[in-house]
């Protein structure tokens, strides 16, 4: 996806993913879909690519405002569980309630292995820092919310013409679903039926805020000249509370109940500075865009947790520490992904000829740099020591993360075990160029082919599991992309289209790292 002739940042870190209800519906000018390759268009594509266009020059003075709600028959007015709400999380983004101590080091190993006591004892008073809210609030769901409100202005003097369009939305929803989740293993021809693995039942409870705001402007100079400015900002952020219950055939058919309190939040800019000039009455044209897009994913402190039914009194479920962590019992895990993109391009179109006979040639260059930074921190709890009282307990959890219960002699302790390969940096470069031509032929036939080059550099850098061996990920390659179009027009209403095009699917950073 391109919005506004630059590339976007994707919404999610494993694909390319972008989130079109982040631009409001009455803000689109259009949205073109090509399904076939064009010298023009970037390579990397396989299914499509899309271009979307925002408004910038309004046609009449106003203001807009509009306020809508829905319901969902499955959520509003049911009963409804969120984890412990931050101050700003109706606006998106987690106030820092959910982050670690500013006085965490490096690695919490740093004060694990130290031999001097009041150094390790550091480890408790993290454990206490943290946030320690590992149960649900329970609530009544609400209806969906909606608000838009919008400004456009126009203003002219001489061949001068000035618009700007401004919108801010804002969106609050909550969904609920039950999901049966299964895993099967290999087939059981005594029984006719497949073996199982895991055999889950999850019920998700998902609250989500959404700011936006799009301040576009635009200059026209005359006829000949147009400069654009387009600006637009979103802020996402959901909150999710999943409980599972079912039986791990797998670990004997034991029973468990896992529960899961995440808070994921987006930040996503996207700008560009554009300008088309138009010389020789029309027949030259030069635009240009100079774009630059950022995005911002955090989870701050995803809890999770799991008990275990007692095999003798099957009314009560029991939570596990061991003398090491294990995070498939208790785990705690930050993320955070920031990514930055800066684009150019300059596009030349001479139309050439005269008369019927008006063949017309186009060339341009196309630069773009990416960069990413990815960094994971994963924490569980173990027995404080091997006197400790935490082997097993059939507490609530929200009365097993106490301040009394962490401490590094009866309780519980803190430990992380984030290894080197749980983050990574990354980068691509490219810089491009193409040549097509536009050719008639009488008045029925119109041919349009061309070539482009991309030289494509993808870096990564991080480390192999579970060692501290550095891998260096240089992919650096130069890649030629012929394309064709020919049509035959039958009539104004009916025309028969062939297509030829090569294109390029290149791996993601998340699928190299």
């Amino acid at each position: 996806v391109w919005l506004n002739n630059a590339a976007t940042p994707s919404a999610g870190a494993d694909v390319k993913a972008f989130s079109f209800d982040i631009i409001p519906s009455s803000m689109i000018e259009n949205i073109i879909i090509y399904k076939s390759p064009a010298a023009e268009l970037p390579a990397d594509f396989s299914g499509g690519f899309v271009k979307i266009t925002t408004r910038n020059l309004p046609e009449l003075n106003g203001f807009f405002i509009s306020y809508g709600t829905g319901i969902n028959e499955n959520t509003t007015g049911r009963e409804f569980y969120k984890p412990l709400n931050g101050r700003t999380d109706w606006l998106g983004f987690d106030n820092g309630s959910r982050a670690l101590p500013s006085d965490m080091p490096a690695h919490l190993n740093d004060y694990e292995l130290a031999t001097n006591p009041a150094v390790r004892e550091r480890i408790t008073m993290l454990g206490r820092e943290l946030n320690n809210n590992w149960s649900p609030v329970r609530a009544s769901a609400y209806p969906d919310q909606k608000f838009l409100a919008g400004l456009n202005r126009i203003f002219k003097t001489g061949n001068t013409t000035i618009g700007n369009v401004t919108a801010v939305t804002y969106s609050l929803s909550n969904s609920s679903e039950e999901i049966q989740n299964t895993d099967y293993s290999i087939y059981d021809y005594s029984t006719d039926k497949p073996s199982y693995l895991n055999q889950f039942v999850d019920n998700h409870y998902s609250n989500s805020a959404r700011v936006a705001v799009m301040n576009n402007t635009s200059i026209s100079l005359g006829s000949n000249s147009k400069l654009e400015l387009r600006n637009l900002f979103n802020q996402a952020g959901t909150s999710r509370y999943i409980i599972r219950s079912g039986r791990e055939w797998y670990n004997n058919g034991r029973y468990i109940r896992s529960e899961e309190l995440r808070y994921l939040s987006r930040s996503i800019y996207t700008g560009q500075l554009a300008g088309e000039h138009n010389f020789s009455e029309g027949k030259t044209r030069v635009d240009w865009i100079l774009g630059y897009a950022s995005s911002n994913k955090k989870e701050p402190d995803t809890k999770r947790y799991r008990y275990l039914r007692d095999e003798v009194d099957e009314d009560r479920y029991m939570l596990l520490f061991s003398d090491q962590a294990d995070l498939s019992s208790q785990s705690r895990m930050w993320i955070n992904l920031k990514e930055n993109t800066l684009s150019a391009m300059v596009n030349f179109t001479k139309q050439l000829g005269s008369g019927e006979f008006q063949p017309e040639i186009k060339v341009g260059v196309y630069f773009e740099n990416k960069d990413r930074s990815f960094h994971a921190r994963n924490f569980g709890y173990a027995k404080g020591s091997p006197e400790s009282t935490f082997g097993q307990t059939y507490l609530p959890v929200d009365q097993i993360f106490t301040d009394s219960n962490i401490n590094l002699t009866t309780g519980i302790r803190l430990t992380e075990v984030t290894a080197l390969s749980d983050s990574y940096t990354a980068g691509n470069n490219q810089i491009s160029g193409y040549i097509s031509a536009r050719i008639p032929v009488g008045s029925r036939i119109n041919i349009y082919a061309g070539l482009r080059a991309e030289k494509n550099r993808q870096t990564l850098s991080s480390y192999k599991q579970a060692s501290s061996v550095r891998v260096n990920v240089d992919r650096d390659t130069i890649n030629l992309f012929p394309s064709a179009n020919l049509t035959y027009n039958f009539s104004e209403k009916s025309l028969v289209r062939a297509a030829y095009g090569m294109t390029i699917n290149r791996p993601e950073f998340r699928e190299i790292a």
